[in-house]
């Protein structure tokens, strides 16, 4: 485990993990159970020494290489460090201000190289990209992970309203009001998106239709991993894009207003993003959201079956109580990926996942139990042939279709992204569909207008139960 983020002695940043490790009986050399508190590299603050470390710094390639070989999995869980300024609250006589310590050095990022190389397994999580991470190892550690991380990232809170001690950070209400030249007067819940260039964006609960950001697993994986497929996260994430190497299983989902949408779309930030990037091999794992920082009780490990009575211990009620996250995701999630690596000859026997989110709607859209329409068969409902467009010449008479602008439409399907809609009109061979952006669901939707009613419950009727989402709409 790698963690250099400690903002107090609770090593909460990796907690989740110690848990997994030691509710499933996975032990040291000499047998005894991992500790939150020494078994890791990165930060040890002391009160009397907030700069004291066990960490890669200063190891040869050949040293790193010796590492990769000893050890089986690799789990790179938190680099954003820690500043002055937010020990200063905890230990008096803190006088200096700036970085204490953190940031994903060149060592870190030649042991994700050398465990990749040697096929162990590699897992990475939220802020190893940003700051105070160099460039030039960022580059690196997402060529290595197959991950892009955008400079955003972004979490719900249930009071946006900032109060000294609480949860909201001091600079955010800063930041804002040197964007906008206006106070910062929000609270309640809502969602805020930020990036490392300064720009802010704070989403209300009254521009949000679901004020807490979902995680969506596929549901082939969701069902392989025991997870839940549809789960709030209110905690951290980031967003980033992937290699065409690697694949998407899991996403994250904003529901915004129509107005939420406008300002998203304004700075460039998509609806759904990628939350759980995995290379095919299964080897290779990033996750996108702050999911090992979870406020679990270390002792509840100690029980066998007590997964079986887990609702005992989140209050569902609560939208920000991250510990329904950890016992219905990720616990399930990380058991099943560490058992397939360790138990399996170090080849996880998971399901091949999906290729892109594109794969993920696609699976909601169509009933695979339907064949494919044959569209060359259809008319072109958009057009109408009347006696007044025959166009009569010396040998033959010929008709002129002529193009009816739309009364309706029939809508097949709805994508989170312009290229998926129009990757599933040419993968279905729709020669007369088209995308049509919604403003009120942030979605593109699959079209095919047509000149009447009629007609379009006429094309309705040919796609024969094969799209799921299939309707008809009046053109507005």
């Amino acid at each position: 485990m790698l963690d250099k983020t400690a903002q107090d002695f609770s090593n909460i940043e990796h907690r989740a993990f110690t848990w997994v490790l030691n509710h499933h009986h996975y032990v040291k050399e000499d047998g005894s159970n991992y500790s939150r508190r020494v078994d890791y590299l990165g930060h040890f603050p002391q009160p009397d020494n907030l700069l004291n470390a066990k960490d890669l710094d200063g190891y040869t390639q050949k040293q790193i290489d010796s590492i990769a070989k000893f050890v089986n999995v690799g789990y790179f869980i938190d680099t954003y460090g820690s500043t002055y300024e937010e020990w200063r609250a905890k230990l008096n006589n803190i006088k200096e201000s700036g970085l204490v310590y953190g940031g994903l050095e060149a060592e870190d990022a030649s042991l994700m190289d050398a465990l990749q190389r040697q096929g162990k397994l590699l897992i990475a999580e939220f802020s190893i990209f940003g700051a105070p991470t160099p460039m030039p190892i960022r580059r690196r550690a997402e060529d290595i992970l197959g991950v892009h991380f955008s400079g955003w990232v972004g979490r719900y809170w249930q009071d946006l309203e900032y109060r000294e001690g609480g949860e909201l950070p001091e600079w955010i209400p800063q930041v804002y009001q040197e964007q906008y030249h206006k106070e910062y007067e929000f609270d309640g819940p809502g969602i805020g998106f930020f990036h490392e260039d300064g720009r802010i964006l704070i989403l209300p609960e009254n521009e949000l239709i679901h004020n807490v950001p979902i995680l969506e697993t596929e549901r082939h994986i969701a069902e392989e991993m025991g997870v839940d497929a549809f789960i709030r996260y209110p905690f951290w994430f980031e967003i980033c894009t992937p290699d065409t190497a690697v694949r998407t299983v899991s996403q994250f989902r904003v529901y915004s207003s129509s107005a939420g949408l406008t300002q998203m779309r304004a700075l460039g930030i998509p609806t759904s993003f990628p939350a759980v990037l995995v290379k095919p091999d299964w080897k290779t794992i990033y996750l996108a959201g702050d999911f090992t920082d979870n406020p679990v009780s270390l002792t509840t490990s100690r029980f066998a079956g007590i997964t079986s009575i887990r609702s005992l211990f989140y209050d569902n009620q609560n939208p920000e109580d991250r510990k329904k996250f950890f016992w219905e995701w990720y616990e399930p999630f990380i058991s099943k990926v560490l058992d397939s690596y360790l138990e399996n000859s170090q080849a996880p026997e998971l399901p091949p996942p999906p290729r892109s989110l594109y794969d993920i709607t696609l699976e909601l859209t169509i009933d695979e139990r339907f064949a494919k329409v044959n569209w060359d068969m259809v008319p072109d409902p958009r057009y109408d042939v009347a006696l007044d467009s025959m166009a009569v010449s010396k040998d033959s008479v010929s008709y002129q279709p002529t193009l009816i602008d739309p009364t309706h439409f029939v809508k097949l399907a709805a994508f989170p992204r312009e290229y998926h809609a129009d990757a599933f009109i040419e993968d279905e061979g729709i020669p007369f569909a088209s995308e049509k952006f919604n403003v009120q669901t942030g979605e593109y939707e699959v079209v095919i207008p047509c000149r009447s009613d009629s007609v379009a419950r006429f094309i309705l009727g040919k796609c024969n139960g094969r799209y799921k989402q299939s309707e008809v709409l009046e053109a507005r």
